[in-house]
């Protein structure tokens, strides 16, 4: 245990006053998961928990064996590094109940204790640690059951390097009213939509066993078009050789199978190659993208049944498209899901898109982050109904609710995957633009996030943590736990 105090104080450090932690500590174990929620991001392994706490504090903990908490903390006249940790085992007497704090020492940037507890019986140990800038600083303990110890660190070290704090979307400055919108024929699921805007929705049911929702808005002057799943997509399967035949040519929707034959398309590739020739013919490709993060996480969230194979691919396409209005710039994500039988067994191969594996939007260029903003929310406030859910998958309530909840972490992560991915559209349409409205792209290194600035000749610009904007300053040496760096994007 004692060996592990230079570690911790080492580590957050460096998540603290270094831009280099968030993009290092991306890559994770194959069964690690991500807590997505606005403004936090938690990756951790599967069977982990997290629940926050409010004013950006929150717990991960893996029940019975291992406990982190992380809580900002602001420093008004006359409070100390010392007093925090002295007064940790009355101020947070409900997460560490009959806490001691022991060997507590001063350090040049805050102070850190050993801390002893006990949770539901069992005895915690593990280490506080106070940091502090001017006035602001926060509390990390990192604890386990001494059983759990030497399994759960280097995994506890792991969630606090890689944990981060995401800045408020901002792109669009004038949000229509959200509204509540409910699937008309079955009620299964409900997702919020602009108050005023046209909704054309429904929940399809393009054979006996698949339900597919598929939501499309539109403004009232069409200047913003929205899409959230499809009702029309089929299951696929990979075309095979038939004896005197041969391979039955992509597009045939042969009676006993109840879908189409088409080659498996991975990710982006089946938005440009199937999906905009059907639905926008003669829409011109700006830029694609894979999504890797995405696709792996969509696949944990959906494996293929044993002992069947498979793998998931996500892909996003920028596009212009003309119509007789004009030049409206687009938008589509896309995961597709691929299962094999194994080796030797013999069978066909299929693929399919899940209920929300396609969304995109298509608007007037100078929409575009509105249409961003508005999908992100559409996506992510998507909630299937419970009762409807259990009673289609033929489940209880509480497996249901679990399942449900995992859906809504997908969702969180294609919220982030959309406005990330628009944001770097718009930049690559606009740099000129920007120059010479005096502006610049300024990046945040821990969160990817690249914002618009304008430009006032300093050198240093800094993210303000507590209200998410940006500030240019003639001082460098700004404290970080206010304030952190942002590199100049050219």
């Amino acid at each position: 245990m004692r060996g592990s105090r230079p570690r911790l104080v080492a580590l957050v450090l460096g998540i603290v006053v270094t831009t280099a932690a968030g993009a290092a500590a991306q890559d994770f174990a194959s069964n690690w998961v991500a807590y997505y929620r606005a403004g936090l991001v938690v990756p951790h392994p599967v069977g982990w928990q997290v629940q926050e706490r409010g004013n950006g504090a929150f717990t991960v903990s893996r029940p019975g064996a291992a406990l982190i908490y992380v809580k900002p903390l602001r420093f008004p006249a006359g409070r100390s590094v010392a007093d925090v940790l002295g007064l940790l085992p009355r101020e947070e007497a409900t997460l560490f109940p009959g806490a001691q704090v022991l060997r507590a020492s001063l350090l040049p940037e805050g102070a850190i204790g050993a801390l002893n507890f006990a949770l539901h019986g069992q005895a915690y140990r593990g280490n506080a640690l106070v940091l502090k800038g001017q006035t602001t600083g926060a509390l990390y303990v990192m604890s386990a059951t001494p059983h759990a110890w030497a399994a759960a660190a280097d995994e506890m070290v792991q969630i606090l390097a890689s944990f981060r704090y995401l800045s408020p979307d901002t792109g669009a400055e004038a949000l229509p009213e959200m509204a509540p919108w409910r699937d008309p024929t079955e009620g299964a699921f409900t997702l919020p939509v602009p108050r005023g805007w046209n909704v054309q929705g429904r929940l399809a049911r393009p054979n006996t066993i698949d339900h597919r929702p598929e939501v499309l808005v539109a403004a009232p002057d069409d200047a913003v078009q929205l899409r959230v799943g499809d009702g029309t997509l089929e299951v696929f399967a990979v075309p095979y050789e038939l004896p005197m035949i041969g391979a039955l040519p992509p597009g045939t929707r042969p009676s006993a199978f109840g879908g189409m034959f088409h080659h498996y398309l991975p990710g982006y590739q089946f938005i440009t190659q199937f999906y905009l020739p059907r639905k926008l013919p003669g829409a011109r490709l700006l830029r694609t993208a894979n999504l890797p993060q995405l696709a792996e996480h969509a696949f944990r969230m959906d494996p293929p049944p044993t002992p069947m194979q498979g793998r998931a691919d996500a892909g996003a396409v920028h596009f212009e498209v003309a119509q007789p209005t004009g030049v409206r710039r687009g938008y589509y994500a896309a995961i597709t899901h691929l299962i094999a039988p194994p080796p030797m067994v013999g069978g066909t191969p299929s693929w399919y898109l899940g209920p929300l594996d396609i969304v995109g939007y298509i608007c007037r260029p100078e929409q575009e982050s509105l249409a961003r903003t508005i999908l992100g929310n559409m996506v992510r406030g998507f909630a299937w109904d419970l009762n409807w859910y259990a009673a289609q998958l033929k489940i209880d309530a509480a497996v249901a609710r679990q399942v449900i909840a995992g859906n809504a972490e997908l969702n969180e992560i294609k919220w982030q995957t959309i406005r990330q991915q628009a944001e770097g559209m718009e930049r690559a349409h606009e740099p000129r633009g920007i120059t010479a409205r005096g502006e610049m792209w300024v990046r945040d290194d821990v969160s990817g996030e690249q914002r618009r600035v304008p430009q006032t000749g300093t050198q240093d610009y800094f993210l303000v943590h507590r209200t998410g904007e940006v500030v240019a300053s003639e001082r460098s040496d700004l404290p970080p736990f206010d304030f952190r760096r942002m590199t100049r994007v050219n």
